[in-house]
């Protein structure tokens, strides 16, 4: 029996909205660019699609600077990646320390 894959689905954002790349790159992390941003209130805690079901409309497209972010009737943002002396904030996704 053999398979096919029909399509991969990256998630820049978590919560946001899907990218379809044509070809995925796997890191010991996963598939490169899925899942290495996310949305965190003042306090540290992450917010969810499922807290907040318009996240999903959040089109993330990572760039060597950072991350474009577009949303129906929104201006586009652009977020620059930290430096890496920035400071870290601490969170977790269900539990789990990030």
């Amino acid at each position: 029996m053999s398979a096919t894959l029909s399509a991969v689905h990256v998630f820049p954002l978590k919560s946001g909205a899907a990218l379809s790349p044509a070809q995925a790159q796997v890191e010991p992390r996963g598939l490169v660019d899925d899942r290495r941003w996310m949305v965190v209130d003042a306090d540290g805690t992450f917010l969810t699609a499922r807290r907040l079901p318009r996240l999903c409309l959040v089109r993330a497209t990572p760039h060597a600077r950072g991350l474009r972010l577009e949303a129906p009737g929104r201006p586009p943002l652009e977020v620059p990646l930290p430096p890496l002396s920035a400071a870290r904030i601490a969170s977790a996704v269900w539990g789990a320390a990030v």
